[in-house]
């Protein structure tokens, strides 16, 4: 049986790893927000573009105060 993968080693790089992977999906979180406000701007309705980015921020904030 194998042992976990962050029992054993060096402290710093495993918070590290954890710290980049989190990043990553944060940021993709922010690139798909971003294309979806993109493309339902390009239909025209301000209201709805206005909608999608005050949701898009929200959620971005939800999810920050999640990974505390």
């Amino acid at each position: 049986m194998q042992k976990g993968k962050f029992v054993t080693g060096n402290i710093f790089q495993h918070i590290v790893v954890m710290s980049s992977t989190n990043a990553i999906g944060l940021t993709a979180l922010f690139l798909v927000d971003l294309a979806d406000l993109f493309f339902i701007s390009l239909l025209g309705e301000i209201e709805l573009a206005a909608a999608v980015g005050y949701a898009g921020q929200s959620h971005f904030l939800q999810r920050r105060f999640q990974s505390v």
